[in-house]
């Protein structure tokens, strides 16, 4: 059963870019199921295609949120965590809005099963 085009239907996930780039701390749980969810992504993008319900991720990198409070509030760990990001600076949470919109938006409509890392060009940028 197809949706109706003037209601479209999303899944849009919130991955990170944990899961495309080796992060330079320890945190292989968060990285392995941040890959897991990518992978649900792609899974449910194809079954879900014929419906015309649209399924993608959006894979943060540094956004300046509370999850990172504690990175921002000592100088050290803040300066190498932002060493990795080629914009060398935090994301802002209206960079995932706007990406939330884009692919909530009839703009997206045509995209599925895609990854898009929202990072600064930390994954991109690698090397």
């Amino acid at each position: 059963m197809a949706t109706d085009t003037d209601r479209p239907a999303r899944v849009i996930n919130i991955g990170s870019v944990d899961a495309l780039a080796t992060p330079s701390w320890e945190n292989y749980s968060y990285s392995a199921s941040k890959a897991g969810l990518h992978m649900v992504t792609r899974h449910l993008a194809k079954k879900l295609a014929s419906d015309g319900i649209t399924v993608n991720a959006i894979a943060p990198g540094p956004i300046l949120t509370e999850m990172l409070g504690h990175v921002a509030a000592d100088p050290e760990a803040e300066a190498e965590l932002l060493e990795r990001v080629p914009l060398g600076r935090y994301g802002q949470t209206e960079d995932l809005i706007g990406t939330v919109r884009f692919l909530a938006s009839r703009a997206g409509s045509y995209l599925t099963g895609i990854i898009i890392p929202l990072d600064g060009g930390i994954s991109g940028c690698a090397g």
